[in-house]
């Protein structure tokens, strides 16, 4: 059963609310569930704005995305260059080796098939983890552009409703 909400509590989370503390830090303050603390604001006349919130997680979105488009351009590259080294001619191939183990090197008239392979699975995964990158981001890009959109008009709406109410004050 639920602990009763003290008048006590009223005032300190109408204290804390008007600090403009979130939601779950007064939770934690107060040391009552986000449900309580919601209930509390409901009775007080009073809300939480998420706007900010959520503004900062589609900011946030968008970055990520940002650096997942730029990893997919690096192993795309990454690849490519592979891909153009595996087909110089004549193909370089070095190892250590021998007794001592020193550096040997050799020119081959081509690349070994085994380093063709590796450079063709390389960039077949490259394209493969970019592709999926690309796809998944224009979609996500795409929804927090509209969020964005009915974001600023939620916004531009308040404002005129408020620019109303004075200019009706005004008059």
């Amino acid at each position: 059963m639920a602990t009763p909400i003290t008048d006590e509590e009223r005032e300190r989370f109408r204290e804390l609310f008007d600090q403009g503390l979130a939601r779950n830090d007064i939770a934690r303050i107060m040391n009552r569930s986000g449900w309580t603390v919601t209930q509390m604001a409901k009775s007080a006349g009073v809300s939480f704005d998420r706007s900010i919130t959520i503004a900062a997680t589609a900011a946030r979105s968008s970055d990520l995305a940002e650096k997942r488009s730029v990893l997919a351009e690096e192993m795309v590259e990454a690849a490519f260059q592979a891909l153009i080294e595996v087909r110089k001619k004549p193909y370089l191939v070095g190892a250590f080796g021998g007794r001592d183990g020193t550096w040997h090197e050799q020119y081959l008239e081509s690349a070994p098939v085994a380093e063709i392979r590796q450079a063709l699975t390389s960039a077949g995964i490259a394209f493969d983890k970019a592709s999926r990158i690309v796809e998944r981001d224009t979609g996500e890009l795409h929804q927090a552009v509209s969020f964005l959109g009915r974001l600023q008009e939620a916004i531009s709406a308040v404002y005129e409703e408020e620019h109303q109410a004075v200019d009706d004050v005004v008059e």
